[in-house]
C-alpha cells in the first residue's frame, strides 16, 4: 500500500468520523466523573452535618439540666426552718445558725460562689462566700447596699414562688467587675415572715465556670469548637477570650451578631438549623432554661442600672452555635477531585487510541474495499474488450470462409 493510501486513512483526515466515536465516550465519562465527585461530595456534607447536630444538641443538655439543679437548691434554702426564723426575728443567735447551714450547704455543692439574704430595703443581711480553702461569712461592716443592682429590683418585685434567673455575666463586687472574671448566674426568689410580709430576696451566685467547661469540653472531644451565645448574639463561650462577656464592657461590636450579621438572621428566626454561607457550615440550636414560674430580665450593661426589660420565661434563651470553616467543609473535596480528574483523564487517553484505531481500521477496511472494487472493475473491462475482439475474429473469419467456394464450411466452435 502506497504513501497516498495510508495517509488517505489517518483519522485526521476524517475528524467527523473521529468524533462521532469519541464524543459519546467524552460526554459519559464526564458526566460520570461529575456525578461521583457530587455524590462523594454530599456523602462528606452530610457526614458533617450529623457530626454538627450530635455536638450542639448534646452540648445543651447539661445546661437545663443544671439550672434546674440550681432552683431546687434555691427552694430548698428559701423553705428551711431557720430561714423563716430569721425572717420572723432576725437576731444574731439566728443569723448565725443560718449562716453556719449555708456554709456546710455551699462547702458540699461547691458551685455557689455567693448566698445571701437581701432585706427588702437592698441592704445585704447575711453573705457566704465561698472560696478555697474557706468559705467565709462576710462580717458585717462589710455588706453592701444592693438596692440599685437590677437582680434585685427584679426579683423583689416577683410574687411568692416566683423565681427569678439573671442573665448570665460576670460577677461584681463592690460595683466593679470582679477579677478575675466570674462568669454568673444569679437565682433569686422574694422571702416571706411568718405574717405574709415580704422581707427581701433570697439570692444565690451560681459560678458557671463548670458549665461553660462542661460546655466546651463536649465540643472538644470531637476536635470541634463551639460557642455559647446570649440572646443578643454575644458570646458567652468559645469565642476569642477578650470577646467573651464583651456585652459587660459596652462593646456591642465584639457579637456574632455584629460579625456575622447574615448567619445571625438565620439563627434569630429558627430554635435550631443548619445553613452554609461564605464563611463555612453552621449549625445551632436554642436551650430555654427556665421552667414556667421563672422570670428573667435582659438584665442590664451598666453595673449600677435596673434592666432594661423584663422577658418571658420562655423568650429566655442561649444558642450554642458551630460553624465550620468551609477549608475543613470541603476537606480532601480538591485532593478528591484532582484524583478523579486524572482517573477521568487516563480512561479519555484510553478510549481515544482506541477510538483511533477503530476509526483507522475502518478507514482501511473502506480504502481496501474500494480498491478491490476497483480492481474487480479493471479486470471485468479487460475481459469485456478480449470478448469482443474474439467475437471480431470470429466475424471476420466466418467472412473469408464464405469467400472460399471450394472448401467446405468448417463450423468454428468459439
Amino acid at each position: 500500500m502506497n504513501t497516498t493510501s495510508l495517509d488517505n486513512t489517518s483519522p485526521l483526515k476524517h475528524p467527523k468520523r473521529l468524533l462521532a466515536v469519541f464524543l459519546p465516550i467524552v460526554a459519559f465519562i464526564t458526566i460520570s466523573a461529575c456525578a461521583i465527585y457530587w455524590i462523594e461530595r454530599e456523602r462528606q456534607h452530610a457526614r458533617h452535618a450529623h457530626d454538627a447536630h450530635e455536638a450542639v444538641s448534646l452540648s445543651l443538655q447539661p445546661i437545663s439540666r443544671t439550672i434546674q439543679a440550681i432552683t431546687r437548691d434555691l427552694r430548698y434554702l428559701a423553705d428551711d426552718v431557720v430561714m423563716q426564723q430569721v425572717l420572723d426575728n432576725p437576731t444574731e443567735e439566728r443569723l448565725a445558725t443560718l449562716a453556719a447551714d449555708w456554709m456546710s450547704f455551699s462547702r458540699n455543692k461547691q458551685v455557689y460562689d455567693k448566698i445571701r439574704w437581701i432585706d427588702q430595703n437592698g441592704i445585704e443581711r447575711l453573705r457566704i462566700n465561698y472560696g478555697r480553702p474557706r468559705i467565709i461569712r462576710v462580717p458585717a461592716s462589710e455588706l453592701e447596699d444592693k438596692a440599685k443592682r437590677y437582680f434585685f429590683s427584679d426579683a423583689f418585685k416577683l410574687n411568692a414562688g416566683e423565681i427569678f434567673v439573671s442573665p448570665l455575666d460576670l460577677n461584681v463586687d463592690k460595683n466593679e467587675i470582679e477579677l478575675p472574671y466570674k462568669p454568673t448566674i444569679r437565682l433569686g426568689t422574694p422571702v416571706f415572715d411568718s405574717r405574709g410580709r415580704k422581707r427581701g430576696i433570697l439570692l444565690i451566685n451560681y459560678l458557671a465556670v463548670d458549665l461553660l467547661a462542661t460546655f466546651d469540653k463536649s465540643f472538644r472531644k470531637n476536635n470541634q469548637t463551639g460557642w455559647l451565645l446570649n440572646n443578643d448574639g454575644y458570646w458567652l463561650s468559645g469565642g476569642n477570650p477578650d470577646e467573651n462577656f464583651a456585652f459587660m464592657f459596652g462593646r456591642t461590636e465584639a457579637s456574632l451578631a455584629h460579625r456575622y450579621p447574615e448567619a445571625w438572621q438565620h439563627i434569630q428566626a429558627a430554635n435550631s438549623g443548619q445553613f452554609v454561607t461564605r464563611e463555612g457550615f453552621w449549625a445551632f440550636n436554642t436551650v430555654v432554661p427556665l421552667a414556667e414560674g421563672q422570670k428573667t430580665t435582659t438584665g442590664s450593661f451598666e453595673i449600677l442600672s435596673a434592666s432594661r426589660t423584663r422577658i418571658d420565661s420562655r423568650k429566655y434563651a442561649w444558642k450554642t452555635v458551630y460553624l465550620m470553616p468551609m477549608s475543613v467543609y470541603d476537606a480532601g473535596m480538591s485532593r478528591f477531585a484532582f484524583m478523579l480528574t486524572g482517573a477521568a483523564f487516563t480512561l479519555l487517553t484510553l478510549f481515544f487510541i482506541g477510538a483511533w484505531r477503530l476509526v483507522r481500521s475502518q478507514l482501511v477496511e473502506k480504502e481496501l474495499r474500494e480498491n478491490l472494487e476497483k480492481i474487480v472493475e479493471t479486470r471485468t473491462q479487460a475481459l469485456s474488450e478480449v470478448n469482443e475482439k474474439l467475437t471480431d475474429d470470429e466475424a471476420r473469419l466466418r467472412t473469408l470462409m464464405k469467400t472460399l467456394p471450394d472448401l467446405q464450411p468448417i463450423d468454428l466452435i468459439v
